[in-house]
């Protein structure tokens, strides 16, 4: 009896522990599609040393770090092109203004304004950045991505587009850049 009692309680902590970890592993990945929690992050490059007046490329790109798809709407991001104050320049400490469109939205018509990104997969845009911030003065610049976060995203095309009020925000981690401007 004492053998049988033993058994039980040898079982029973074994699946309460099961079933603890089981718990964890499903609140793990229910936290990484909430908030996207290292789910994408960005990277920016562009030429370390460009002359004053030369077009200035930015280099921009996203990485779908998750196990799955991704689609994310493209507002306030190169792949839409440059629409609003998306970066943060400053010339030797000094914020430099932006000096490009800023675009009022609606809810999003179509699928258009989202992108996929595939599981672990990757897509770029480049953009010129001296049709957005004056870059004619020689110094050292610092350029930087001012979003924390993407308007929305979801892991099935049946959700999307959104209205507005509907969006679910995904967090972004990019990188600082630094270029210098020659005479």
């Amino acid at each position: 009896m004492k053998k049988l009692m033993i058994s039980f309680s040898v079982f029973t902590i074994s699946l309460f522990v099961f079933v603890l970890s089981s718990c964890n592993k499903l609140s793990s990945a229910s936290k990484e599609q909430s908030s996207g929690n290292n789910v994408l992050s960005c990277k920016i490059s562009a030429p370390k040393e460009v002359k004053a007046g030369k077009p200035l490329p930015l280099r921009f790109e996203l990485t779908n770090n998750g196990g799955k798809d991704i689609y994310v709407l493209k507002w306030h991001t190169p792949f839409e092109g440059i629409r609003n104050d998306i970066f943060r320049v400053t010339r030797n400490g000094k914020e430099m203004d932006y000096q490009g469109i800023m675009a009022e939205r609606a809810n999003p018509k179509s699928m258009k304004s989202y992108m996929l990104l595939k599981a672990k997969g990757s897509k770029t845009a480049s953009i010129n950045l001296v049709k957005y911030y004056d870059f004619s003065k020689p110094g050292l610049y610092t350029i930087s991505y001012v979003r924390e976060n993407l308007f929305d995203h979801s892991y099935s095309v049946e959700d999307l587009p959104r209205k507005l009020d509907a969006f679910q925000p995904i967090n972004i981690k990019c990188n600082e850049l630094k270029v210098r401007i020659t005479p």
